[in-house]
């Protein structure tokens, strides 16, 4: 059996995505990294560095506290992910953010250089994420603050039981394992956290029901997410999910989705 998490390509799949991520984002994603920006009660001034900044979901709130006269260094290696990002911040002009195609394991970037340090829905991606969240850790000043956020063990159930159901019918005896499953649980969170030689750490998971305004929002939840690679590798039985889902999401009434979000934050003492 294959593991899917073992080969996923994020960079190809959410370069693929980004126009259907955003459409997702403005439905499912954005009030998560809105809620991590308001836990790091950035002030008008501040340095922050958003790394796996995707659309600019978390990057543009965080723009718009620090104000003109902070900065935001915001990095992704989506190409497609940064276009979008930067139309937005364009039509609401924000000349205080910079984004900047980087891989986020290998920034030159100045130790202590950032007030703030935010990273949500992208430590999951990489090999090792103790090592990342000490590489973020290191650019945060004394005083300043680090924002990891991950997805907890709900997300977007019923829909995702139902798609793994009809992914395992049309390829019996694949093994579909997500990225996210990495770091779903708060206590994990914790271990990660603490192998980082974080110092003075806060975990919570909160949950959250958020709606399906229209048959055709299950599709952009498959689509806009991880859940595309997997999608996508069915071929021509892509269709049969799609129309799968669709039609259960209107037999079913389903009019809402499970999503758990684990927020870690963690503030540098000061010397």
């Amino acid at each position: 059996m294959v593991d899917e998490a073992e080969r996923f390509d994020a960079q190809a799949t959410y370069g693929a995505a980004a126009e259907v991520y955003e459409e997702a984002s403005r439905l499912y994603w954005s009030f998560s990294a809105e809620r991590t920006v308001q836990r790091l009660a950035l002030t008008p001034g501040m340095r922050v560095l958003d790394v796996a900044c995707g659309t600019g979901t978390s990057a543009i709130p965080a723009a718009v506290t620090v104000g003109p006269s902070g900065s935001v260094l915001a990095v992704d290696y989506a190409e497609p992910m940064l276009d979008i990002a930067r139309r937005k911040a364009a039509d609401l002009d924000l000349g205080q953010i910079e984004f900047r195609v980087a891989d986020m394991t290998r920034l030159d970037l100045p130790a202590e250089g950032f007030d703030a340090v935010i990273c949500v829905l992208g430590v999951f991606f990489v090999e090792d994420m103790a090592r990342l969240v000490s590489d973020l850790w290191r650019l945060v000043r004394p005083g300043g603050s680090l924002a990891i956020t991950t997805l907890g063990p709900r997300v977007f159930t019923p829909v995702i039981d139902e798609w793994r159901s009809v992914v395992s019918s049309l390829r019996p005896g694949r093994s579909v394992s997500l990225p996210w499953q990495r770091t779903d649980h708060p206590d994990t969170v914790k271990r990660l956290m603490g192998e980082a030689r974080v110092d003075s750490f806060e975990v919570r998971l909160e949950s959250n029901r958020l709606p399906l305004v229209e048959s055709g929002d299950v599709w952009r939840l498959v689509m806009g997410t991880g859940l595309r690679a997997v999608t996508t590798a069915l071929g021509s039985d892509m269709e049969t999910v799609r129309h799968h889902l669709e039609d259960w999401v209107g037999r079913s009434g389903v009019g809402e989705v499970d999503l758990d979000v684990i927020y870690a934050t963690a503030t540098k003492p000061d010397r």
